[in-house]
């Protein structure tokens, strides 16, 4: 029998503001919006893990990011007691200076935070049938009502009867509390005016967290240089590997098909890392099934499942290049070069196989019996009949 989905709670709160001027001294880079996802069943074990949390390293008062700062240690000390909580993070990154080259509509700031904070409770609930989120108050209430109306119309083909959203005041909500403190720590790692050197090891403080990032953005080839013997093709597939790949998350925006979904979590994945990571990093099934699991209202995610969700996808015609060492999206000759040199080291040794099976056969027969006879096997027979000739 299937296991029932189980009822999560998320608990979202954001760090950065809308201002698009960056030529006014505060205005952030990015915005970050955070949710904290706890398993509803344990919502008030981990309430009481926040108060003390609360009364250790804020004497009682709010949990804020800001309260910390570039305190590193501290702020190390605090996310080692917020690992311990039985949750999970799921965080959107939004590159502001990019958005601001996109649209003049974000530059208002109901269309900025409407559309934005939108796509985290988007993809929340999308991704959890029984789900109820609670978000930090945002301006009066009567903007918190419209938007209310805007995520229920704009995604009411994913909204279940047994998904609510409400909003509460930080000041009393603790979990809030926990998830501005977090996305106060990813700024830290983002935002211009607060990177720390220690910004990576503040990541890896954070376990169980799946970090999305807004917009997509074609790769930025002049940082290659010129003296690669591939250089000259770079911008041509970087750019065929870029749009397939948003082609085909567009094509399946507003899908609640398991399936699609996962191929949609794993090319974002390696999407990510694309634009904003190491663009050369190949990303192995093992871990793209760790991220999604966090990601996910699912623990069973295997490397299997990643792999067939990436030959799905290359089906479809997503350019996924792939070496023994993982996936990637190729910007150069030279990972198309690598990809068809992995893939022609496992092709050739089969057809090779059929060909030796096939040659023994209709010697023994007379060629009385040929087992490429069968017409669904005619492309194979055209292949091997072709190495023969050659």
């Amino acid at each position: 029998m299937e296991e029932q989905a189980r009822e999560y709670c998320a608990f979202i709160d954001e760090s950065g503001g809308a201002g698009l001027d960056f030529s006014k001294s505060g205005t952030s880079t990015h915005f970050i919006v955070c949710a904290v996802l706890v398993e509803a069943t344990k919502v008030k074990l981990l309430q009481d893990a926040a108060e003390v949390l609360a009364k250790r390293y804020f004497q009682g008062s709010e949990i804020k990011s800001s309260s910390v700062g570039k305190k590193i240690p501290r702020r190390k000390q605090i996310l080692d007691d917020i690992a311990k909580m039985d949750c999970h993070v799921y965080a959107l990154v939004v590159h502001k200076r990019i958005l601001a080259d996109m649209s003049k509509g974000y530059k208002y700031h109901q269309t900025f935070f409407k559309n934005l904070h939108g796509k985290i409770e988007r993809e929340l609930l999308r991704t959890f049938p029984y789900i109820t989120l609670s978000v930090d108050e945002h301006g009066d209430r009567e903007f918190m009502d419209s938007f209310q109306r805007y995520i229920v119309r704009k995604y009411g083909s994913i909204f279940f009867p047994d998904q609510t959203i409400r909003f509460c005041d930080s000041r009393t909500e603790r979990l809030i509390q926990v998830a501005d403190f977090l996305a106060g720590t990813l700024a830290i790692n983002y935002e211009e005016s607060k990177k720390a050197p220690e910004h990576k090891e503040l990541l890896q403080c954070i376990p169980r967290m799946a970090i999305h990032h807004y917009p997509y953005v074609p790769l930025d080839t002049s940082r290659f240089g010129s003296d690669s013997m591939y250089a000259t093709n770079i911008d041509i597939v970087s750019g065929i590997s870029f749009r397939t790949a948003v082609a085909f998350l567009k094509e399946l925006e507003g899908s609640s098909d398991n399936d699609k979904l996962t191929q949609m979590a794993c090319l974002e994945y390696i999407l990510n890392e694309f634009c904003y990571g190491d663009p050369e990093r190949y990303i192995t099934a093992p871990e793209i099934a760790a991220w999604l699991n966090n990601s996910r209202d699912n623990s069973d995610i295997t490397q299997d499942i990643v792999i067939d969700a990436m030959g799905k996808m290359r089906n479809e015609g997503v350019l996924i290049s792939s070496s023994s060492d993982g996936y990637k999206l190729p910007y150069s000759e030279e990972d198309l070069i690598r990809f068809v040199e992995y893939m022609n080291a496992k092709i050739m040794p089969m057809i090779n196989k059929v060909k030796i099976c096939r040659d023994r056969v209709n010697t023994a027969t007379g060629y009385k019996l040929d087992v490429l006879g069968k017409t669904e096997f005619h492309e194979l027979k055209d292949i091997i009949d072709n190495l023969r000739n050659r």
